[in-house]
């Protein structure tokens, strides 16, 4: 039936030139698309339990109700051969379109394997996605979310996981925190009194920080080591710790620079924190300087009358 209405439709259009002729069948078929449509969701909604299968379903009627109709428009507006050059050439540049950031994601996946800016298991930061690379995949990559200070020890995994598009290897900065030198600075401050030894404070920061980065690199193979010293000499750096003082009004700060691996700014903190405490306990000349707060009030002599 529906086949005999469309055929008797076309038949009207072949056999008109009229131009309201031809716009009054164009809104006659738009018209009994749109009824079909509603009435096939009603249908479809009462012999389809599964939500899923229904939304799938619904929507792939749809699309080939509207390219039906849209076709039969042409035809009615159009010579054949004329409409069969402008469709083709029309589906040609929509296809060219939608299928845009899929070509894109399938280059962004050939980028990443042979170019290689980072690898399962790195520490990235892409535009505003930051965390641990989990898997690669065609179209996509997955981060395990890190939050927190990128830079400093409160960054953590929260255990939810981002999908990156391969695109946006091509239109997002993109930072790896291990590509070339997984290791970061980071500083501890002890604060001192001015009575304090400040000298042999120094050299207690000093030798808790050579002792830790002795104990994260006793372990490393010597190309690693090697790697190490490279990336250090590119870098123009040192693995020296640095330490800085600062005078305030309480008493001295001491801040400690050291190198450790970016993924364990906390622990290393903690570690260098207890190797220092421990040292500062066992000297009677070094004493914290606290942190003091005076309140001052003042009240009358007699109350006021």
């Amino acid at each position: 039936m529906l086949e005999d209405i469309f055929s008797g439709l076309r038949s009207a259009a072949d056999q008109t030139s009229n131009i309201g002729e031809k716009t009054l069948i164009t809104v006659a078929l738009i018209l009994i698309v749109w009824l079909l449509i509603k009435v096939m969701r009603v249908v479809l909604h009462k012999i389809i339990s599964s939500e899923r299968i229904y939304f799938l379903t619904q929507r792939a009627l749809f699309w080939i109700l509207t390219l039906g109709v849209v076709i039969l428009i042409g035809l009615i507006w159009f010579k054949a051969l004329n409409f069969l050059v402008f469709g083709t050439g029309a589906l040609i540049a929509l296809a060219g379109l939608a299928m845009k950031d899929l070509v894109l994601n399938i280059i962004g996946f050939a980028f990443i394997e042979f170019k290689r800016p980072f690898k399962i298991g790195d520490r990235v930061e892409i535009g505003d996605f930051y965390g641990d690379v989990r898997d690669i995949q065609l179209f996509q990559f997955a981060l395990i979310e890190v939050q927190g200070d990128k830079r400093l020890a409160t960054k953590n995994q929260t255990g939810r996981t981002i999908y990156v598009p391969n695109r946006e290897i091509f239109l997002q900065p993109l930072i790896n925190d291990n590509y070339e030198f997984r290791f970061v600075w980071t500083d501890i401050t002890v604060p001192i009194t001015h009575e304090s030894n400040i000298d042999k404070t120094k050299q207690i920061l000093s030798v808790a920080a050579k002792e830790y980065m002795q104990g994260l690199l006793s372990d490393s193979s010597d190309k690693d080591l090697q790697r190490f010293n490279d990336a250090l000499d590119m870098f123009n750096s040192t693995k020296a710790p640095g330490i800085t003082m600062q005078l305030d009004g309480s008493g001295i700060d001491l801040t400690l620079r050291f190198l450790c691996p970016h993924t364990e700014i906390a622990k290393a903190q903690s570690m260098v924190w207890e190797d220092v405490h421990r040292r500062i306990q066992l000297v009677d000349d070094i004493t914290y300087s606290p942190t003091v707060y005076r309140i001052s009030q003042s009240r009358p002599e007699s109350s006021l009358s």
